[in-house]
This record gives C-alpha cells, sequence and structure tokens, in this order.
C-alpha cells in the first residue's frame, strides 16, 4: 500500500477517537515540537508503556466558546464535517452536557472499519470560563459488532480558553491506539499532519457556520 494509503488509514482512525479523554494524560519525557503552521502548534511525546506517541496541539479561533463547545457537543453532525466518519448513534443522553454514543469509521481496504463507544462530558469553570470537553472511550459497553475492530484504548481532550482579544485558545490532547494490524510506526508517521488538518477543518466550519449565521 503506498503512503498515501496509509495516511488515509491514519486520519480515518483518529477521526474516530479525536474526542476522547481522561483529561490530563502522564507524559514522562520531554514534549517535542513537531509542526508549527498557520497558527497551529503540534508537539508529541513518546510514552514510556506504550509505542503510541502522545499528542497536543494548540491554536486560536475566531469564535466563541459556546460556538467551539456545541460544534463538538453535536455528535449526529460528526459525519457532516469530520472526514471518513460512517456513523454515529447517541446510546444514552444523560443531559445536554453529557451522553455515551457509538462512532463507526471508514478505513480503506484490507484494514477493517473501526469502532468503539465513547462517554462525552463537557465541564466548566465559573472562574476561568475555560470549558473542557473530556470523554473516555469504553470499548465494552456495547457487544461488539460483526466486521468491525473496536478500539480498545483511547483518550484525550478539549479545552477553550478565552482570550482577551475575543478569540478562543484551543488545547488538544489525544492518544489513540488504532489496534488490529495497524503497526505503531504507522499512526506515530503521521502524528502532525492529523491533528493540523483537524484544526483547519474545525476553524473551516465555524467559518461556513457563522456566514450562515449572518446571512440568516
Amino acid at each position: 500500500m503506498s503512503c498515501t494509503g496509509f495516511m488515509k488509514i491514519f486520519v480515518s482512525i483518529f477521526f474516530a477517537f479525536l474526542i476522547t479523554v481522561t483529561g490530563e494524560i502522564p507524559c514522562e519525557n520531554e514534549w517535542m515540537l513537531v509542526k508549527d503552521k498557520s497558527d497551529i502548534k503540534i508537539y508529541s511525546c513518546k510514552l514510556e508503556d506504550s509505542g503510541i506517541k502522545q499528542i497536543k496541539a494548540n491554536t486560536s479561533a475566531d469564535a466563541s466558546i459556546s460556538d467551539l463547545t456545541k460544534l463538538l457537543m453535536d455528535v449526529n453532525a460528526f459525519p457532516d464535517w469530520m472526514p471518513n466518519v460512517k456513523s454515529t448513534e447517541i446510546l444514552k443522553k444523560v443531559s445536554e452536557s453529557e451522553m455515551y454514543y457509538y462512532i463507526e469509521v471508514k478505513i480503506p481496504w484490507p484494514f477493517s472499519n473501526r469502532d468503539n463507544i465513547m462517554h462525552i462530558k463537557l465541564h466548566k469553570d465559573t472562574v476561568t470560563k475555560t470549558e473542557r470537553i473530556i470523554i473516555e472511550g469504553i470499548p465494552g459497553y456495547i457487544p461488539e459488532r460483526p466486521g468491525l475492530v473496536r478500539i480498545q484504548k483511547s483518550c484525550g481532550m478539549w479545552e477553550f480558553t478565552p482570550n482577551e482579544n475575543g478569540s478562543t485558545a484551543i488545547l488538544l490532547k489525544y492518544l489513540a491506539d488504532p489496534g488490529g494490524s495497524v503497526p505503531a510506526w504507522i499512526v506515530n508517521f503521521f502524528v502532525a499532519d492529523v491533528p493540523y488538518k483537524t484544526l483547519i477543518r474545525l476553524k473551516e466550519t465555524l467559518k461556513k457556520k457563522n456566514a450562515t449565521n449572518l446571512k440568516e
């Protein structure tokens, strides 16, 4: 398979677990800057007990925190703007800020599609005005489905903080092991490109939504 094919595979897997979490993931080693472009900085850190690298990204967006959290809490809309997301399904809605959902992403042949179940919860800090979306992968929440590979390890975080100029600072952290037959070196090879393209797509989606709102 070509390098482009591997990239498509990893992009698919990444989007399935982009919003998954435990808050702070301890990283014993030093964070290394691996990409700095378009006001987006991407860092990686190799964990001691895993062959997969942890990633964090920093950027800012000309959007309100409420717009960002609304976009990322709208699980049903993921297939509209997240590449390769085949389907999502809300399994249990606890409240407007907490739910369990199922997600499946398309993976190019010869690999099988991946899926997982996420517990997503929005936390708000009334003092700092920071909002954090935390999602934990819960692979055993429902039985595995035939023909799909259930992700067993995934965690991550979105954090939004208001800037003085009215924009919003964005912090993204994630760690996801796609499992199955996808080797760790493929995952690590694209650690900078995937979060970069994700944040670009996030900003583009917000701009389109704001443009639509202004017309209305």
